[in-house]
């Protein structure tokens, strides 16, 4: 998980850690949507998989496919991002 600053962010900077630090499943934080989607474009062949919560600013990139995702404020106030992923048919 990486907590981004939208005010500071470097989408080529992002591009570089990310590939430079490869994950099977990562998420972000504070990311707004056009932050995240521009991302995901450039990342792409890396994570096919992604999900963006619905409030937040919660971006889940996944090598894995998802059977499900979905966000959920579990009456807190704040956004949480749940997934299920499928590896090696598991």
């Amino acid at each position: 998980t990486y907590n981004v600053n939208y005010r500071l962010w470097d989408t080529a900077k992002t591009v570089e850690l990310v590939r430079s630090h490869p994950a099977d499943i990562f998420a972000l934080v504070e990311p707004q949507r056009e932050q995240a989607a521009a991302l995901q474009a450039q990342v792409r062949d890396l994570y096919p998989h992604y999900y963006r919560s619905t409030g937040g600013n919660l971006s889940l990139f996944s090598r894995y496919s998802m059977t499900s995702a979905r966000t959920d404020d579990l009456k807190t106030g704040h956004q949480s991002l749940f997934a299920v992923v499928k590896i090696q048919g598991k």
